[in-house]
């Protein structure tokens, strides 16, 4: 796949730029598959395409089966927030949902995939909220790893944990690695200031819109520089419009030294550019 096929394909869809599977070579189906795939955004790519549903297409199926699964795992993923929301209220727990999870709380107008729950906990409330998911059939996905939480001075996050369903949970203690801030300039702030959503009787505790914001930017830029593809152009667009604080978020990116990364981000939305300029496709 070229450059400027995977701009067409996949950054297109950011500004409803539709575009013809006539235009779409046959010989990078499978790349297109591939990627979508890892980047959790069958549904903006399909939803973008123009083509003829009375004609079979292995691109349009695939991404349609994609979407299909993707939306069952949803589901599991919703339950489970329920569940462990409901779980943590109940014990005190100082959390809030992030990235994705939160996302995904705030709405259905948004399509927002992810493969699991990121959490993050307090310090003060690690231990007993790895005891709770384990009494709801949680368990390190891992089996080599040791049965604690005694594994947290260098990391941000414990091992990813599953339950018999394939759910997958992360629990982290911060949300920012310690090589790039070594106090987190997150994980208080998010703790301290959750947004709380009420769905079906349910108090679920997210990180709010002006720190999610710049946990996706810090992620896209530092954590994995632009590796995960371009779902995070998609959620900051999103979520822009959900920002009620402007001055706060510059201020929050400005201490985080994130804030032209941010611009850069918001220049490029602006401007509806369909050029690949982070060099997302490497």
């Amino acid at each position: 796949m070229t450059e400027e096929e995977f701009s067409k394909i996949f950054i297109s869809p950011l500004y409803e730029n539709n575009v013809s599977l006539n235009e779409i070579d046959q010989n990078i189906y499978d790349e297109i598959i591939d990627l979508t795939n890892r980047f959790c955004i069958p549904s903006q790519i399909l939803t973008n395409l123009i083509y003829d549903d009375e004609f079979k297409n292995p691109l349009i199926e695939n991404l349609i089966e994609q979407i299909r699964i993707s939306n069952l795992k949803k589901l599991i993923n919703k339950k489970e927030l329920f569940k462990i929301a409901k779980l943590f209220n109940d014990n005190s727990i100082d959390y809030a949902f992030m990235k994705g999870s939160a996302i995904d709380t705030l709405g259905d107008e948004y399509v927002r995939y992810s493969r699991d729950l990121d959490i993050l906990v307090s310090k003060d409330s690690l231990s007993a909220a790895y005891e709770l998911l384990k009494e709801i059939g949680y368990r390190y996905l891992n089996p080599y790893v040791s049965d604690s939480v005694e594994f947290t001075s260098q990391t941000h996050q414990l091992p990813i944990m599953s339950n018999r369903e394939g759910s997958l949970v992360e629990i982290h203690h911060r949300v920012t690695k310690k090589l790039t801030y070594k106090e987190c300039p997150l994980a208080d702030l998010m703790l301290r200031q959750p947004a709380i959503i009420n769905k079906e009787d349910v108090n679920i505790k997210i990180s709010k819109t002006n720190h999610t914001i710049a946990h996706l930017t810090y992620h896209a830029f530092k954590h994995h520089e632009l590796d995960l593809g371009p779902v995070f152009l998609y959620d900051i667009k999103y979520l822009r419009n959900l920002s009620k604080d402007e001055d706060e978020l510059t201020d929050l990116l400005h201490k985080m030294d994130l804030i032209d990364d941010y611009r850069k981000v918001i220049n490029f939305i602006d401007k509806e550019i369909v050029i690949d300029n982070f060099k997302i496709y490497k």
